[in-house]
């Protein structure tokens, strides 16, 4: 609060109140692209993470893998996930905020107020800039490391599923076959 109070105070002294105006539409953009795109990020990630889990739980139930297998599963296979929700989040982001923006009449006011267009759409841009590269980076080294881990997993607890269903069967034939007795004496006649 001090230091917003200081850049005003050192804005008005200097009378140039074009930088004031770019410094609050600024501060102002950028606060309203984060808070909808994380809050978008998460409903997004949640909704396909629900999807993704809904169609692996018949991998899970009844294989008799442990619960850290799967929960690695699952962790392992948000990388995908993340990697569809960042630009669904990001295009949402820019639409809620602008359209804000648009609604009540912020946009018209700066352009009147002699903000050009550009100083305008600059926050989004760096903001569009700055997780496009972690995305490209994140695609690039972390994906498919992740991917790769994932499917290793999935084949992992395949092959443990399948030996567990093996011993099972074993077992259940084990118990369900007859007992051997040792064969009866041959009768003997008595005269």
């Amino acid at each position: 609060a001090t230091c917003v109070v200081v850049l005003v105070f050192f804005f008005l002294m200097n009378g140039d109140h074009r930088d004031l105006h770019s410094f609050t539409t600024r501060r102002s953009s950028d606060l309203e692209l984060f808070f909808p795109f994380i809050f978008s990020l998460l409903i997004i990630i949640f909704v396909l993470f629900t999807n993704f889990f809904l169609r692996a739980l018949d991998r899970f139930l009844g294989k008799g893998l442990d619960i850290l297998t799967i929960l690695e599963y699952l962790v392992l296979n948000l990388a995908w996930i993340v990697s569809l929700s960042v630009p669904m989040a990001v295009l949402i982001a820019t639409l809620m905020s602008f359209g804000r923006m648009s609604e009540d009449n912020e946009i018209t006011a700066m352009r009147a107020s002699g903000i050009s267009t550009l100083t305008i759409i600059r926050p989004a841009l760096i903001f569009g800039i700055l997780v496009g590269t972690a995305l490209v980076l994140f695609n690039n080294f972390i994906q498919p490391d992740m991917n790769f881990r994932a499917r290793s997993e999935e084949h992992t607890s395949e092959l443990q599923s399948q030996a567990y269903l093996v011993c099972r069967l074993l077992l259940e034939k084990k118990n369900t076959a007859p007992p051997t007795h040792p064969p009866p004496p041959p009768h003997t006649v008595h005269h």
